[in-house]
């Protein structure tokens, strides 16, 4: 319970400080904030499933994807995947709104 409210705590830290650098952004009349808040749910999506599907599932082994399948890897392999693909997503966002 410790560690779970300790690892909330954190991400909300995270949450503030990026709604903080947006809201400047924004306030500076700054058109590329659309493309870092896309880019930040992407991110902050992609990695926190990527955390959940490699520690939560495979190292604590703390809940599954699906517990009555007879294999979990096809699950942990997709799961896994849509997250890369999430953070590469938000990469290529982020990257795009700092060359405009």
């Amino acid at each position: 319970m410790v560690s779970d409210g300790l690892f909330h705590l954190f991400s909300t830290g995270l949450l503030v400080v990026g709604m903080y650098r947006l809201w400047r952004l924004e306030r500076d009349g700054s058109r590329e904030w659309k493309l870092r808040l896309w880019a930040g749910i992407a991110l902050g999506a992609g990695g926190f499933n990527l955390y959940d599907g490699t520690v939560q599932h495979k190292i604590l082994r703390l809940h599954q994807i699906r517990p009555e399948a007879p294999s979990q890897l096809p699950y942990d392999l997709v799961f896994n995947a849509v997250a890369l693909l999430l953070v590469a997503a938000g990469f290529a966002l982020l990257r795009r709104s700092r060359r405009e």
